[in-house]
Parts: C-alpha cells; structure tokens; sequence
C-alpha cells in the first residue's frame, strides 16, 4: 500500500508526484517518500521529469521533444496543443541518476501512434549498429475506452506515456489530462467537466420565459462522460478558444502596427477570433452589437464541439478598453444563459450548457458604453482567472475619458519613467510599461498557447 500526493501550479499543471510507501513494521507511513518527482513545462508540453535526492538536490530524469500534434498533422498551421498535445510527443531522453545519459542502457526512445494519437509502440533509437539499430522495446495495444489490453517490451512498465499520449500513473491506474483524471477501468473521468455541465436549471431565472421548460424535459448531460461515450471517434484535446476584441477605433493611425489585444490575438496558437472595437461614436453604441456577434461564434464553436462528440473547449476572453467591457459583459452573459447545443426538431432548446471561461484577460476595461449595462462591469464568476492591467495617470480628464471599470483583481502600471500610465499606454504600447509582457506572462500561466 503507497500513498500518492501530487502538487499542482497556478495553471492546473502537475509540477510534483511523491509515493510514500507503508512501514508495517511501524504501521505507519514510511518517514521519506519512495519516489519524489518534480515537471517542468512549457504550456501543456512536458519538457523535463527531475528526481529529487535525499540529498536534497535534483537529478534530471527524462527530457522531452515534442512536434506537430494531431490537429497540426490535420492541417492547423503550427499546432503544438490544439489537440491537447495528442500524438505530437516525438522522443523522450533517458538520464541516469547522476543527472547524465545512461551509459549501458537505452538513452533516447522514439514513439510510434496509431490513428487516434495512442502510443502504440516505442522504439529504441540509440542501440550500437551491432545490435541491429533500433528496436521496439515496448508495443501497446487498449479496448476503446483506453484499457490496455497488451504490454510487451522491456520498456512498456517504465514508459509513462500511452493511451492519447497522456501520463499513466501505475499506482493509480489514471491517466492525467492537465485538468482531470480519467480511469479507463471505469471508461470515465474522475471528477466533473470544468469545461461544461448541464447547468441549465441554474440558469432558469436569466432565460426569456418563451425559452424556459421544465428541467426533467432535458436529457442529462453527463460531465463525468469521456468524449461523450464516443471514444472509437473522437478525443479529446484540451480544448481552449480565444476571443479577442478591441478598443473604440482600434484601425486608427495610431494603432496600426496593432495594440496589446490585437498581439495577443497574433501569437495565439488555438482556434481564436478577433474583433475591432465599436466604431459608431463615441458613446460606442455597437457594443452590444460586437457582445451578441462574440457570444454567437463562441457558442456556434460549442455547438460544433457537441456535435462531433468531443470536449467542450475552454473559453478565452481578452480586450481593451470598450472591447474589455464587452468580453467581461460576454463572460456575464455565458455564466447566467450559456450556449443552446441542441435543439428539438421543433426549434425548442434540449440540451444548454455554460461554457467555463479559462481566463479573462483586460487591458484597462473602461465603464463607458451605454450599451452595456451597469451590472456587467463587476467581476464575473465561473473563470479561472482574471487578469485586469490599470492605468495609473492622475490626468482627471484621463479618468473621465477613460473611467477604469471596477473590475478585480487590477494590477497597476507605470512607465518605466517612473510617471503614470496613460489608458492608450496600456492598450497600445508593450515598451514603455510592462503591461503587455504582464498580460502574456498570466495567459500562458493559465494554459493558453501564445
């Protein structure tokens, strides 16, 4: 009998595994753990497994490369984690406890999948010409819901990696997807879906009469289910979309080489959308107009998710000024109506899910635009993280113009002058305040791709 304990970071990625074994001499748990393992990553890619000492230091372990994943195989420009990383682990490197490539045994291992992105072999790619060059030192086989079904080879017990290239923890028997377990045993996750749940009789009291109907009308939508019990057709991908949506008149002169939002948009590397800011006037009475638009495509991208039986993605808000509004407001809006997947033939709504939003992103988000109500302009609930960057001018008609919204946590910035920030340094200039780096810093801590 062992103990497990894992550490977790701010983004939900596992950085420490102990297993404590038990002393039945002392019926008690043992006083050092039998394995004490730390991970470094790089997004949602493993880049390096360290053993703790009881010494106290650190011996590297394994180091991982990594390449296309399927979604890149299937087409998507430069997709490292658009499919959660799925069939895109391309060699792990083998270190001794020393810290230093194993001198007799297997140093590099090169993995081989089959269609639906499972490890199906792994080969030894570092073996003398005199004994034959590589060779398969383990081969899987697993039933549907990831079961293994057949393990051969020396190396099929110590290699972690297996079914939808995630880790396999032996003492446990799950697998870990960065934001739950999965038992294949049970052929379901180990907790509810953060992305989705059913959560519509929750949301009854913000629905127009015309759309409510009584809760044991809907069928259940099983947030413990893995790829909606369709796992012959589908995986699933850790599943994050961003929306980006700019400030009043972002396509001016003065915004042309791109404001904060619109980078952050630019070197996102996941299914996104990007928006410009409102452009009637300078009340901005299209806002509502651009939040009904981002509310659409985020649950048309839902809808499709269902219909393909895979994961509900997770959702990534960012904006500047007007646009920082509007993405807050759209946040609102998903935590109290959420999306409509499903629909009866006659038009009636039978399956509404609340989308979770991952992280909320806000380049000073003013409370200016008459089209979006007063109550939005708080923080919302149902989102892992909100990362709110503040002017800090002491200009009165700065804050009149550009009335910060009160929505926390803020962090505040200055130039790197020492003098206050103006709300267009915040949204538009990334070299003379850290506002920008900030902002980047806080999404990849969150899992986004950029």
């Amino acid at each position: 009998m062992s103990r497990v304990e894992f550490g977790y970071d701010a983004g939900w990625r596992r950085v420490r595994k102990t297993v404590t074994p038990w002393d039945e001499q002392t019926s008690n748990w043992a006083s050092a753990p039998s394995l004490d393992r730390k991970y470094l990553w790089s997004g949602w890619r493993l880049l390096l497994e360290t053993d703790v000492l009881a010494s106290g230091g650190e011996a590297v372990l394994r180091s991982f490369t990594w390449g296309l994943d399927l979604a890149g195989l299937g087409g998507a420009v430069n997709s490292l984690e658009s499919a959660g990383t799925i069939g895109g682990l391309l060699a792990v490197r083998k270190y001794d406890v020393n810290g230093g490539p194993e001198p007799d045994d297997p140093v590099d291992y090169v993995y081989v999948y089959d269609a639906m992105g499972n490890v199906a072999q792994v080969v030894d790619w570092s073996r003398p010409a005199s004994q034959a060059g590589a060779a398969v030192v383990a081969h899987y086989e697993y039933d549907p819901y990831g079961g293994v079904t057949k393990a051969e080879g020396g190396y099929a017990a110590d290699n972690a990696w297996r079914f939808s290239t995630k880790q396999w923890d032996n003492e446990t028997g799950l697998g870990y997807w960065g934001k739950r377990y999965y038992s294949p045993s049970l052929g379901r996750w180990a907790s509810w879906d953060p992305a989705s749940e059913i959560g519509f009789s929750l949301a009854q009291h913000a629905l127009p009469a015309s759309d409510r109907a009584p809760t044991a009308d809907l069928p259940e939508l099983n947030t413990y289910a893995y790829v909606l019990n369709g796992p012959t057709r589908a995986i699933d991908a850790l599943g994050l979309n961003l929306y980006a949506v700019d400030g009043t008149w972002s396509g001016q002169p003065w915004s042309a080489k791109g404001t904060n939002t619109w980078w952050i948009y630019n070197l996102a590397r996941e299914v996104k959308q990007y928006w410009h800011g409102p452009y009637i006037g300078i009340t901005g009475s299209d806002a509502r107009a651009i939040a009904k638009d981002v509310l659409n495509r985020i649950c048309s991208d839902q809808r499709a998710a269902y219909a393909k039986c895979e994961e509900q993605p997770l959702v990534n808000l960012v904006g500047w000024s007007r646009g920082g509004a509007i993405v807050t407001y759209v946040t609102h809006r998903l935590a109290d109506d959420g999306c409509c997947v499903s629909r009866a033939w006659w038009g009636k709504c039978n399956v509404r899910i609340r989308p979770w939003v991952n992280w909320l992103g806000l380049f000073d988000a003013v409370d200016m635009a008459p089209a979006i109500p007063n109550w939005a302009m708080t923080a919302p609930t149902r989102v892992d993280r909100i990362s709110h960057a503040v002017k800090t001018t002491t200009s009165v008609s700065e804050w009149s113009m550009f009335p910060t919204a009160p929505i926390d946590p803020q962090t505040f910035f200055w130039r790197k002058d020492g003098t206050g920030t103006t709300h267009r340094d915040i949204g538009t200039n990334m070299f003379n305040n850290d506002a920008f780096f900030w902002m980047l810093a806080e999404a990849r801590q969150i899992g986004v791709e950029l």
